[in-house]
């Protein structure tokens, strides 16, 4: 910021006038960067880098309130098998890479999709425009992909509804499937179960 044209005797008044525009500007531009850092931690699970739980109720509370209208939606939840074991023999930080593993598979399977961290090692899915076949085969990739990490590796459950207004009840069922998913792998593998 600059004055021009003034005359001498007004330079104190001037600069303190410049100095505190500057000052007023300066904290509008500090307190702006400052929400959008708000929002970002808000949002965003810093582990992974997709959406928190947080992101995630908000966004399924504007779809139960029409905010956000989808036409065939897809739901996938997944969670990770094996995660405790892994934490338990190779250290937490090898538990960290393979959350932040699991976060890339979703990524690179469900690229259309909106994808949150509920917790822990738990991951939702939510798929617009998508039909329940090409649900079931990206489920399908999820639960088939190496991790890296033994046998570590996806449980999943979906669903598939026509309209969003049904979306509590296709997180419900997707749930439950994910979660006989996480059973059948477990009786299949009972020294992996602690």
């Amino acid at each position: 910021m600059w004055a021009t044209n003034f005359q001498a005797k007004d330079t104190d008044h001037i600069k303190e006038t410049l100095e505190l525009a500057t000052f007023f500007v300066t904290s509008e531009i500090a307190a702006d960067l400052l929400l959008k850092r708000l929002k970002v931690l808000s949002s965003i699970d810093m582990l992974t880098g997709v959406m928190n739980r947080n992101e995630m109720n908000n966004r399924i509370d504007r779809i139960v309130s029409g905010e956000d209208q989808l036409r065939n939606l897809g739901i996938a939840f997944a969670d990770l098998n094996g995660l405790k074991r892994v934490n338990d023999d190779r250290g937490h930080i090898s538990g960290d890479q393979l959350l932040k593993q699991a976060a890339g598979v979703l990524q690179a399977t469900f690229p259309e999709g909106s994808i949150f961290r509920a917790g822990g090692d738990e991951f939702m899915v939510i798929v617009p425009d998508t039909d329940e076949e090409t649900l079931q085969n990206k489920a399908d990739i999820v639960r088939n992909s190496e991790l890296g990490f033994g046998s570590a590796c996806f449980a999943v459950g979906t669903c598939f509804v026509e309209n969003s207004k049904d979306i509590l009840k296709a997180l419900h069922i997707s749930d439950e499937r994910m979660y006989e998913d996480k059973e059948r792998f477990y009786l299949e593998h009972p020294e992996m179960k602690r």
